[in-house]
């Protein structure tokens, strides 16, 4: 954001609040939840994160939610590739994202990619042999073989990874700014009928990328123990659900209140939602476990 000179509070902005909205276990949990609100409008990660900031916060004395600029809230309901739009239709449908939400989404990929590698390797559950088959994996692998020959493998790869995050920014930041050139982009009004996709990286890389993700979707997401966890995943947020909505009093004190004058379905939702993955697994065992303090 700074090398192409865009606003920086707004980009970290976006960046930071986009996925509030996810629930435990990523997008396992995401899709229990979707399963569980059917009827309900069902559930999904961005328009949580939105409902947080304008709704869930309770800071001020006046409005509910979080004092975030117009900018910033238009940044989350339009920074993938399928827009979430709130009720009341506050954010035209038309017109590109703003720069600033079109990097947030390639922030992420750059992100989570590279540290789902990270993780892989690190669990054994991901192996080198299976990375060899990616250009971009192998290219700077062997070049800091070379480079350091004699460290440990654990700070060669760390290192590969460092070199394929800074290869992806790189051309990024190159080929966003070209396009920037080439469509003559001056102003807001031009950015909003003729930015779409503005952002992006180059064909050359963007072909890298796909492989990439193709080896980590083969060799990592599909694994027999991924898809174990998935399926535990489900399992807990399906019986956290179906525990709270047979007794809202098991609620901490806040949230059954709620269930007075809400539908305690969106309530149970928002709560499970707010949840990380060990505050999940931990009151799994406080509702479950027979020897476990509640």
């Amino acid at each position: 954001a700074r090398i192409l000179r865009l606003n920086e509070d707004l980009a970290e902005a976006i960046c930071l609040a986009h996925d509030l909205g996810h629930t435990p276990f990523g997008h396992s949990g995401e899709a229990a939840m979707n399963e569980l609100m059917k009827g309900c409008g069902g559930f999904e990660h961005n328009r949580q994160s939105f409902r947080i900031v304008t709704l869930l916060e309770d800071r001020y004395p006046r409005f509910s939610g979080l004092n975030l600029t117009h900018e910033v809230l238009e940044g989350l309901t339009k920074h993938g590739e399928n827009y979430y739009f709130p009720d009341g239709e506050r954010f035209p449908k038309d017109g590109a994202p703003s720069l600033e939400a079109q990097l947030c989404d390639f922030a992420d990929e750059i992100a989570y990619n590279n540290h789902d590698i990270d993780d892989g390797l690190k669990s054994g559950i991901l192996e080198l042999k299976s990375l060899s088959e990616v250009e971009l994996w192998q290219v700077h692998f062997e070049g800091v073989k070379r480079d350091l020959p004699d460290r440990p493998l654990r700070l060669q790869t760390l290192q590969t990874i460092t070199r394929i995050i800074n290869a992806l920014v790189l051309d990024l930041i190159d080929e966003t700014t070209r396009e920037l050139e080439v469509r003559h982009i001056r102003t807001g009004d031009d950015l909003k009928q003729n930015g779409a996709g503005m952002v992006g990286f180059s064909a050359e890389m963007r072909k890298k990328n796909a492989a990439l993700k193709r080896c980590l979707f083969k060799h990592l997401y599909r694994h027999y123990r991924v898809e174990r966890m998935a399926m535990k995943a489900t399992r807990i947020i399906r019986e956290l659900f179906k525990a709270y909505l047979e007794n809202p009093r098991t609620l901490p004190p806040q949230f059954a209140a709620r269930t007075e004058t809400e539908d305690p379905k969106t309530v149970i939702c928002d709560y499970i939602a707010g949840m990380t993955d060990r505050f999940a697994l931990i009151e799994y065992k406080k509702l479950f476990d027979p020897f476990e303090k509640v």
